[in-house]
């Protein structure tokens, strides 16, 4: 538990069990008139926050919430599975009543709950500390066959599909060498036994559990670690590997996904033969190898330790950090508000120039300017904060011909002039709204109503998508681009607006049959053009990660949480355009993209019930027919009077 003075945050920590008690004696913990005594004693002394983890800590949490009501409590989560039916039971109630819950990863928290948890989520890395490389290697050093593992040895961990890449490995490399560390659960008797019959007893070492200080001193004579988990939260042995220099061939399940890039600082084990020859490849490559490596002790140099993360997340839910906590939430308001009453304020009075636009007035101009510095000098803000870092780094390491043959290529490039230049993330971050806010702003001037647009367009594109998903608001920027050509007859324009997003995010490579699908004239010449071009960029930008996207959004079933409430109002708008387009007065060919746009709308909320698979970044895509529908709507008017709430 912890207790703060109210003149500061001067924090105190006190343990509901003793440290040595718990370890001398760990049946005290399992004595309910203890525990029940303990949960009392606790909230007598009248704690700030009361921080549980584990099933039984959980029961004396909710009793100390119970007892006392202002205590803020706040339950850990580190384990991606239930232990048992206690600790499904105990840790799901102390959830109920927690004011915060944290956890080790996102990947944690998805894995062992099927519903969204209504407490506030914080990520705390389990970063102890910053772990000084194990070796440092001459300039003409190479990589050694030589692979590690620590922790526990337990059906999870999955060793025998590390044992059977290593022996593809070991049949190629007869030197090669796999060190086992860590205590046996369950596991040790079995693999013992399999190396000894596929003649590896003596390339396979199994030391059983060591201290960190004497794993440090064996990993300085590997060059890979080597982890094939069938589940993880966030994996604290790969973080440590990777700040002690080691190239991590792991598969990436739970968290490691999220700081392993395959092929920058990490070898992702998808498809065996895969990697194994990227192995293969780093141990004839040198400057790979090495590149790799450094790649893979800067992901963690700069991320913060665990004791910060705590000290933060508790100050957080104290009084002065929640005050400092509403002013930065004013921003957010401010960015909704201001253009909201400029919206109120402008009414129907939009003067246009020729080609039918609103006019470019200095107030909507300054908008435009503040959405550019808002977005581009963000600060940690977004899930994807410290991906996008790991991209700068990938740049700052690699070959610019390298990083163009990788996914995404116009944002590895940004992010390779940035690193050249060395300017920072923060100016790929404010290329990246200066197009997205370009984008937007020309899709809203088109509309009735602009301000009324630009107003809805912020909490969803402009906060969830363009500050948290820098690569897809570029890419969303370009096809808003794209869709004005394209409503004017430009399908040439709209390929090449999809094409140029596609370089930066390659779901949007999804947009291009729209054109074909909304042509009313010269449909077969439009539907080759487009088959051609999408082909091109099929194989070019989408092909080579079809089998991983595939995975992660089917198979995987993953979804992202708000993404029903989204798809349902982009489904309420497309009703309404497909019931009252007449009402629109649009042209031919306007009303047959949007018309197609509206059905793509209703089909990706119908395949949210029937496949359960709907990812969050598709939705952005169709998110233009509700801004379309809603604030283009010509008969506001009549419904109202219909209702009887106006003349």
């Amino acid at each position: 538990m912890l207790s703060a003075g109210r003149a500061g945050l001067d924090f105190q920590v006190r343990f509901l069990f003793d440290r040595k008690v718990s370890q001398r004696n760990r049946l005290a913990t399992f004595n309910p008139f203890t525990l029940v005594a303990r949960a009392i004693g606790t909230a007598r002394s009248a704690p700030d926050i009361v921080i549980v983890s584990l099933w039984r800590s959980c029961i004396a949490g909710v009793l100390v919430k119970l007892l006392r009501p202002r205590t803020r409590l706040v339950v850990l989560i580190h384990n991606s599975v239930d232990a048992h039916f206690a600790d499904w039971l105990f840790t799901r109630i102390g959830i109920a009543l927690a004011t915060a819950v944290w956890a080790d990863s996102e990947a944690s928290v998805r894995l062992r709950f099927k519903r969204r948890i209504r407490a506030p989520l914080t990520i705390i890395p389990f970063l102890t500390r910053h772990i000084a490389p194990a070796f440092e290697p001459t300039a003409d050093a190479r990589a050694q066959a030589r692979f590690i593992f620590w922790g526990r040895l337990a059906a999870q961990k999955n060793l025998w599909h590390a044992l059977r890449l290593f022996k593809r490995i070991h049949g190629a490399h007869p030197e090669a060498q796999f060190t086992v560390i860590g205590p046996d659960a369950g596991e040790l008797d079995g693999l013992v036994a399999w190396c000894k019959t596929q003649g590896l007893g003596e390339a396979v070492c199994f030391t059983g559990a060591k201290p960190m200080k004497e794993i440090r001193q064996l990993a300085a004579g590997h060059s890979f670690y080597l982890q094939t988990s069938d589940y993880e939260g966030m994996a604290m042995s790969v973080v440590e590997a990777m700040q002690l220099g080691l190239v991590p061939v792991v598969t990436p399940v739970g968290e490691i996904a999220s700081y392993c890039i395959d092929g920058a600082n990490a070898i992702l084990v998808r498809n065996d033969d895969e990697a194994v020859s990227s192995v293969e490849e780093l141990l004839a490559d040198r400057q790979r190898w090495q590149a790799m490596r450094k790649s893979a002790m800067q992901a963690w140099s700069a991320r913060p330790l665990y004791r910060d993360a705590v000290l933060n997340a508790c100050t957080r839910l104290l009084g002065p950090a929640l005050e400092k906590g509403d002013r930065e939430v004013v921003i957010y308001w401010l960015m909704f508000i201001l253009p909201a009453i400029a919206a109120l304020a402008a009414g129907k009075g939009y003067k246009r120039n020729r080609e039918g636009l609103a006019r470019m007035t200095p107030a909507f101009l300054f908008t435009g300017l503040s959405l550019v510095i808002l977005i581009g000098l963000r600060h940690q803000v977004g899930g994807d904060w410290f991906n996008y870092l790991r991209h700068l780094d990938a740049g700052r390491d690699e070959a610019l011909g390298s990083l163009l043959l990788k996914s995404d290529p116009g944002y590895r490039f940004l992010n390779w002039v940035a690193v050249q230049l060395d300017l920072g993330i923060y100016s790929v971050n404010v290329i990246g709204a200066l197009i997205f806010t370009a984008g937007l702003l020309s899709f809203c001037r088109v509309l009735p109503r602009p301000w009324l647009a630009l107003t809805a367009s912020i909490p969803y594109l402009v906060i969830v998508v363009a500050m948290g998903y820098t690569r897809q608001g570029i890419a969303l920027g370009l096809a808003m681009l794209g869709l004005m050509a394209l409503e004017r007859g430009s399908v040439q324009r709209f390929s090449g607006w999809i094409l140029a997003g596609t370089l930066f995010h390659r779901s949007a490579l999804l947009l291009l049959p729209i054109a074909a699908l909304a042509s009313t004239k010269r449909r077969i010449l439009a539907a080759l053009w487009i088959g051609v071009i999408g082909l091109v960029g099929y194989l070019a930008l989408l092909e080579p990660d079809v089998e991983n996207l595939y995975r992660n959004y089917i198979e995987r079933e993953y979804q992202s949480q708000g993404a029903l409430i989204r798809l349902g109002m982009n489904a309420i708008a497309a009703v309404l355009f497909l019931l009252f387009r007449k009402k629109f007065a649009l042209s031919e060919e306007s009303t047959a993209l949007w018309r197609w746009i509206s059905m793509i709308a209703l089909a990706l909320f119908v395949a949210y019930f029937a496949f359960r698979a709907v990812p969050r970044r598709w939705t952005a895509w169709v998110f233009t027919s509700f801004l379309y529908s809603f604030w283009s709507f010509p008969i506001c008017h009549r419904l109202r009077r219909t209702l009887g709430q106006g003349p």
